[in-house]
């Protein structure tokens, strides 16, 4: 092959990178810029339905007590709790059937171990014992706001939805600058993202957990898929494709806090990032080879797979351009179309610093600018981290290896919290 050759062949590799790359990026951020729905007003609940809420307890034994405690005390009556263990994880299991004796409305449902453990299947286990109207899902370290479960229910009452994702902020376990990133890009994520996602007409993908559904429309669905490793992504992208057959389902968003802790080291939280980046993955694959679904629905559930990849592909086209810059290669005019990408990078940097400056105002730091400064300028330091998880991840996909890695939580970022509030009461 000749340089003159070889010189075209990677301008076209580089040109259909760039509007690759130019598409992510345009889709990402489009519903930043598109006209939004009105905000949903708040109102009084007239009645309160029955809510099954179900949390999946794995090794849980440090949190699990205090987590019922907090959820009770939430300002719903008609509520039933469904903790749902696995034998050979005897502490938690144990906990949970005393959790169960004590109050009348918490249900223990004990697991036998299989191939298919996971959270999906312990979902799936506990909707078969739910009672109620709706069904919400809550891990086992949530703090929720006390008025959870009546903006649920007037939500559902008022805008007849058939699902709805609530807010999820993370409290740092230590103070560093990961915990800080972490924290900094859910906020943007939930806070932002998903807000202007819900008003777009996007997939809006569920998170763990602060989502609530119809049992009836859980039931019509099968509940979640067993052995997925983010079943509640599928959940979200299968809600979606089902569409084409005149289901449209309603999937709202509401503005209600639940806080978790970010994951204690940075082992946890990569084996957390990439379970999640292979689920997301995996699923993306799954629908993308339905011959059922039309040409819009495939390149919309492609796009909100490529999301969650969004520092990845900025990464490596930041490295891509850096390279053909500096050897020499002539990009022609595509070279506008690389400025216009890095310049997305920027948009990022300050949505991530602009998230972490809200986080810390919330606290009253006096040194808020400075340090959501730094938080944003760093993103792409974070965004590598992220693509360590995401090349485990595709390793992982290759090879098939789908167990399930758990995330654990030790509550210790919210100590302080539980004694001043120990402290308050007495």
């Amino acid at each position: 092959m000749s340089i003159e050759a070889l010189s075209e062949y990677i301008r076209d590799s580089f040109a259909f990178f760039n509007g690759f790359w130019l598409f992510s990026n345009v889709y990402n951020l489009y519903p930043f810029i598109k006209r939004s729905k009105e905000e949903e007003e708040e109102g009084k609940l007239e009645n309160e339905p029955k809510i099954s809420v179900l949390i999946p307890a794995y090794k849980e034994e440090s949190v699990i007590i205090d987590n019922v405690k907090r959820i009770k005390k939430a300002d719903y009556s008609n509520l039933e709790l469904i903790l749902i263990t696995e034998k050979d994880d005897f502490k938690t299991d144990r906990m949970s059937e005393y959790l169960s004796r004590k109050y009348k409305n918490v249900k223990h449902v004990s697991l036998e171990g299989n191939e298919k453990r996971g959270k999906p299947r312990a979902l799936n286990a506990g909707l078969k014992h739910a009672e109620g109207e709706l069904i919400g899902v809550l891990d086992s370290e949530d703090y929720i706001d006390r008025e959870l479960f009546k903006k649920v229910a007037y939500k559902f009452s008022r805008y007849n939805y058939d699902a709805v994702q609530g807010k999820l902020h993370l409290k740092e376990s230590h103070n560093r600058w990961l915990d800080h990133q972490f924290a900094a890009e859910y906020r943007y994520w939930y806070d932002h993202y998903m807000k202007k996602v819900s008003k777009s007409g996007y997939i809006l993908p569920f998170g763990g957990t602060t989502n609530f559904f119809k049992k009836s429309v859980l039931d019509e669905l099968n509940g979640w898929e067993d052995g997925n490793l983010t079943e509640d992504y599928e959940l979200a992208i299968r809600m979606y494709s089902k569409q084409k057959s005149g289901r449209k389902y309603r999937i709202g968003y509401i503005d209600v806090v639940t806080t978790e802790e970010t994951p204690k080291d940075i082992k946890s939280w990569m084996k957390q990032r990439t379970r999640w980046s292979q689920g997301k993955l995996d699923t993306s694959l799954e629908y993308l080879k339905k011959k059922d679904l039309s040409i819009e629905n495939k390149t919309k559930i492609l796009a909100t797979g490529l999301s969650s990849f969004i520092g990845t592909i900025n990464l490596a086209g930041l490295g891509v351009s850096a390279y053909m810059y500096a050897s020499g290669t002539s990009m022609s005019y595509f070279a506008d179309l690389a400025y216009i990408n890095l310049s997305f990078i920027g948009a990022y940097c300050y949505l991530q610093g602009k998230a972490y400056y809200e986080t810390l105002k919330e606290r009253g730091d006096k040194h808020r600018y400075l340090k959501s400064a730094f938080i944003g300028i760093t993103t792409p330091v974070y965004w590598v981290l992220q693509w360590a998880a995401n090349t485990i991840a595709l390793g992982r996909e290759i090879k098939r290896k789908k167990n399930w890695e758990k995330t654990m939580h030790l509550g210790t970022a919210f100590k302080t919290d539980d004694e001043e509030e120990g402290q308050t009461q007495r």
